[in-house]
């Protein structure tokens, strides 16, 4: 029988065997009645899926596309034989949000700043305005490709890409990953250390090489930032408040426009009424949220050839952790590695009672917040 392995159980294995063998052995996780980012980078996943299989329907070099689009744990799913796929989603995003108790909306305002529909649509606007010259240079090929090769003797290394294109102006296969975050802060340096596309790549490439003829030659990572920019707020005398700058040039030029398109009234600094005027779009402001520093705080993109020793290094990696888990699944304990990551461990608290109550003490997983996946 074959095993597999997937970037986030070597990953988990990496952090501490304890946690991996919880999560992959004994199929434990998290009671969480919200989790806001992994369901809103679900939808936001699927927006940006369903737009890569539109361009690559139009531009005719579209050679894999799921029968379906996934959207959030027990959510709709958005079969991709629509013709307006994107409308398609957002659709499913409205109903699924009306469907939502209040309770479980709070969580998502509270961290997006606005409803998740109403976000998503912001984004993929945004989205579009900042990489509609780059799509202009792509040709998508397939998208959402899931793969299976085998990493050694009984393991297989499983895994989806979120997109396989053509880069028209280098002349060169990609495969890119779709992520979306509160902030964004990653750099090549990071993209290099980080396996999950490296070894994406080398698993997909004889998928891709046997549809196009082609073997993948870079990795790109597609960064979002997934809060709504804040409003901007004007002092009495006129200026742009201080206390709020995280807001991009689109709320900029829509909030400096004024209710009436004519700008924003300000009551001045003298009570007698005489300093106050009225607020419009500043040219400089202007050209410092244009800027590329200013634009890559909301979406940025990495572009990096696809260098064999670096994967060589990955696969390395991936098999010498593929045996470190044997050896825990052989464990009657799984070893634990203690640091300061554990206080945001999952399994911190059923860890601790385990460590504190003896290796043979057994303990109910709903008691320390946990439930056993099927």
């Amino acid at each position: 029988m074959t095993d597999v392995a997937s970037y986030s159980s070597l990953t988990a294995h990496r952090q501490c065997p304890a946690k991996w063998s919880y999560a992959y052995v004994d199929r434990l996780a998290k009671v969480e009645r919200v989790r806001v980012e992994l369901s809103y980078g679900s939808w936001w996943h699927a927006v940006r899926a369903a737009d890569a299989i539109e361009r690559g329907r139009a531009s005719g070099t579209l050679m894999h596309v799921p029968k379906s689009l996934s959207t959030v744990d027990d959510g709709p799913r958005v079969s991709t034989k629509h013709a307006d796929l994107v409308t398609e989603v957002l659709a499913a995003a409205d109903t699924w949000w009306a469907s939502l108790p209040e309770e479980d909306r709070q969580p998502y305002l509270d961290k997006l700043h606005s409803p998740v529909p109403d976000n998503l649509r912001r984004m993929h606007a945004a989205y579009l305005d900042r990489w509609h010259e780059e799509q202009e240079q792509e040709e998508v090929v397939a998208v959402e490709v899931r793969f299976s090769r085998p990493l050694r003797d009984g393991v297989d290394l499983v895994g989806q890409v979120d997109l396989v294109y053509r880069d028209t102006r280098r002349g060169l296969l990609v495969v890119r990953d779709v992520k979306g975050g509160k902030s964004l802060s990653r750099n090549m340096a990071d993209d290099l250390m980080d396996s999950q596309l490296h070894l994406y790549a080398w698993g997909v490439n004889p998928l891709v090489k046997e549809w196009t003829g082609e073997s993948i030659r870079a990795v790109a990572y597609d960064r979002a930032r997934t809060v709504a920019p804040k409003s901007p707020k004007l002092t009495k005398g006129g200026t742009l408040s201080k206390s709020v700058t995280d807001f991009d040039l689109s709320t900029y030029l829509s909030f400096a426009a004024g209710e009436d398109g004519a700008g924003v009234p300000f009551e001045g600094t003298k009570k007698d009424g005489t300093g106050a005027g009225v607020y419009t779009a500043e040219q400089s402001v202007i050209e410092r949220l244009s800027s590329r520093e200013a634009r890559q705080t909301w979406f940025d993109r990495t572009l990096a050839p696809l260098n064999t020793n670096v994967v060589r290094a990955h696969l390395e990696a991936a098999r010498d952790t593929v045996d470190d888990t044997m050896r825990t699944r052989e464990r009657t304990h799984p070893a634990r590695n203690f640091t300061a990551a554990c206080q945001w461990c999952d399994f911190l608290s059923i860890c601790r009672a385990q460590v504190i109550g003896g290796r043979d003490v057994d303990f109910e997983p709903e008691d320390h917040g946990l439930i056993r996946r099927s």
